[in-house]
């Protein structure tokens, strides 16, 4: 049978609070307790969880980039090259020794590991109502890549792809913090969580590009305005950190 694909919205953080009794010495000299609310840590806001069936084979870019320690050591690399075209040039052999130093400094060094990054099919079908199943879900996925109104309409704010400063430290503390969600510091984020089961589990990622493809036929869907039939997007999905071997534990969350 074919797997499936969860999607979870991410469209913001929440700062959790804990309530905490602090000692102190008031202006008489005299020890009181003062209760404070602190800020100690942030819970994401799931918007809405989506499932769809994978009707192809999945395909991810998972590497590292190489560099040399040629790089690293630019004049000490350049010296021993310039030194090893010397010799050869003037007794046209060269040395054990030289060629050992060479291929050590042309030895493939780690630099950097690359996100997960990989292209999904996800289809719509109608089932009940064309505007539901396929336009709304179909631009709430497209939202997350491009800008996107916020408030009312009437404002000139825009909500952007990715992270940004109100939202990248809240993301990256990773675990939720156990306290009290308050329902008053909602910072606005375009993310996502992926889960395929059997394969991968990425708590934060992004959707980089949806392109749909639309339905020539269209349906009434009573309201005044007909919706496509059917649609698809294909969207490039890429985590948000260095690819850890613990994302490959069998889309377990």
């Amino acid at each position: 049978m074919p797997n499936v694909i969860y999607i979870q919205v991410i469209s913001g953080y929440k700062d959790v609070t804990k309530i905490e009794e602090v000692p102190f010495v008031n202006k008489k000299g005299k020890r009181e307790i003062s209760v404070e609310e602190r800020v100690i840590g942030s819970t994401p806001i799931i918007d809405e969880t989506m499932v769809f069936p994978l009707f192809e084979d999945l395909k991810m870019d998972v590497g590292s980039t190489m560099s040399s320690f040629a790089d690293m050591f630019h004049g000490i690399s350049d010296m021993i090259t310039k030194g090893s075209s010397y010799f050869a040039g003037a007794t046209g052999t060269t040395t054990t020794m030289i060629q050992n130093l060479t291929n050590m400094f042309d030895v493939p060094r780690w630099q950097k590991t690359e996100a997960i990054k990989f292209t999904v099919t996800l289809p719509f079908f109608t089932i009940t109502n064309a505007k539901k199943d396929v336009y709304k879900p179909m631009k709430k996925i497209m939202d997350l890549t491009i800008l996107s109104q916020v408030g009312d309409g009437k404002s000139q704010t825009w909500s952007v792809p990715g992270f940004s400063a109100a939202t990248i430290n809240q993301a990256l503390k990773g675990e939720e913090t156990i306290g009290t969600a308050s329902k008053y510091s909602n910072k606005s984020a375009k993310l996502v969580s992926i889960k395929i089961p059997g394969i991968i589990h990425l708590p934060l990622a992004i959707i980089t590009n949806a392109n749909p493809t639309w339905s020539k036929h269209i349906v009434d869907t009573g309201s005044g305005s007909p919706s496509p039939l059917w649609g698809k997007l294909d969207c490039v999905i890429q985590g948000i950190y260095p690819a850890l071997s613990s994302d490959f534990n069998g889309g377990r969350l």
